[in-house]
């Protein structure tokens, strides 16, 4: 496959998980009441851009090496790698007030090795059961 193509591969699932996150913030905000967190998080417009945004960087990354995730072991260290890229821009954009330091290395670090497997292999598990082919083997 070409570049371009993989990178259109990616950011369709950058779109994807953009469009869904975006949604499950709408109802939160619908249920609650409020565009904001009452805690002092972000306003809703705020995490809805971080979420596009993080989109496209996830999804062009993930394009970028798509090759590598044709295989389980592949597809789990990708999604980290972009688990970790995007965690660090929400600490970045969101969390952080004065400057980066190890407890923030500690946090992305420790929630990238679970959500980007985690998230990987639910995707993975996903698509094996529906790419399964007549006899019923799941792709590997």
């Amino acid at each position: 496959m070409t570049i371009i193509k993989n990178l259109k591969w990616g950011l369709r699932w950058g779109l994807i998980v953009a469009v869904a996150f975006t949604g499950m913030a709408v109802l939160v905000a619908i249920a609650t009441g409020s565009e904001s967190d009452p805690r002092g998080g972000p306003p809703l417009l705020n995490l809805v851009g971080f979420y596009f945004l993080g989109g496209v960087v996830g999804g062009s990354l993930l394009g970028l090496v798509r090759p590598v995730t044709a295989h389980k072991i592949g597809a789990i260290a990708v999604g980290t790698f972009v688990a970790a890229v995007l965690l660090s821009l929400l600490e970045y954009l969101f969390v952080i007030k004065d400057h980066w330091n190890s407890i923030d290395t500690f946090l992305v670090a420790f929630l990238s090795l679970i959500a980007g497997p985690v998230t990987t292999l639910m995707i993975w598990e996903g698509n094996s059961r529906i790419k399964k082919d007549a006899s019923g083997t799941p792709r590997d």
